[in-house]
């Protein structure tokens, strides 16, 4: 049996934890819109500045401008303030005797209500009964 145990989390699958999957569908929303809004300044200006205004615009100008445009879509402080809202939640759970090791722990734990374990201080599998 033991052997069992460990060879089952030798090989243990890292899933991504909810905040993290959140946080990898908005930035991939964010660089779609960028993109998408980069293209169409880009077609803007291919297809009605450059031929209504001809000198109002040129090409190493034009991309400078694309690329400022792309870097203003970059939310610069998401990571900063995902880092401190975790920090504080990882304080607060301190405050109530909790370990917390990484920062993905608190984001898991922050979503329980209640924690159960047995006598000896092992976590459960929704088999405790309370009486």
């Amino acid at each position: 049996m033991m052997g069992r145990v460990a060879k089952l989390s030798q090989h243990s699958v890292k899933r991504m934890t909810t905040l993290q999957w959140e946080i990898q569908r908005f930035v991939l929303y964010i660089a779609f819109f960028a993109i998408l809004t980069a293209a169409a300044c880009l077609a803007y200006w291919g297809g009605y500045l450059q031929h209504a205004y001809p000198g109002f615009l040129n090409i190493s100008l034009m991309l400078s401008t694309d690329m400022g445009v792309l870097v203003a879509y970059v939310p610069e402080g998401l990571p900063i303030a995902v880092t401190l809202v975790l920090t504080i939640i990882a304080h607060r759970m301190r405050l109530q005797r909790v370990l917390v090791k990484s920062l993905t722990t608190v984001e898991t734990l922050g979503c329980v209500n209640v924690l159960l374990s047995d006598k000896t201080g092992t976590l459960t599998t929704n088999q405790m009964c309370v009486s």
